[in-house]
């Protein structure tokens, strides 16, 4: 009977070394999403705002050289036609680069963020921060 005692002692030990193995697997785990989501959250916002800084910029560049097309051809319309027209050739260029311009980008990007590994200079240099 004290055999068996004995026996079950490093059994339950082992148990217990195990579950808090996966009790911490499974923190870093959520750490590690938590990280995964903030980063992919800023860096979304980040492009966010810059995407429409930029056809913020883009409508009053596109706005002015239409003026000036149209009192060099002395016709606004002709000259709203033309910058129509200028769009829909570079939304219909964007449109079949999309793949090559956003999603491989994206994917390489949280690949990276995903699968590098971390590097131990990298910790030290979290820390000091």
């Amino acid at each position: 009977m004290h055999n068996e005692q004995q026996h079950k002692k490093p059994e339950r030990a082992f148990v217990e070394q195990v579950t808090d193995y996966v009790h911490l697997q499974l923190t870093a785990t959520k750490l590690a999403s938590i990280e995964f989501v903030s980063l992919t959250m800023s860096n979304g916002f980040g492009i966010l705002l810059a995407v429409v800084a930029a056809g913020l910029a883009l409508l009053f560049v596109i706005g002015a050289i239409t003026l000036w097309v149209a009192r060099a051809i002395g016709s606004l319309e002709w000259a709203m036609m033309i910058a129509a027209s200028a769009f829909a050739v570079v939304g219909i260029v964007l449109y079949t680069l999309r793949e090559r311009l956003i999603t491989d980008n994206l994917v390489r990007r949280f690949a990276r963020m995903l699968f590098e590994p971390e590097r131990p200079d990298q910790n030290e240099k979290d820390a000091q921060k």
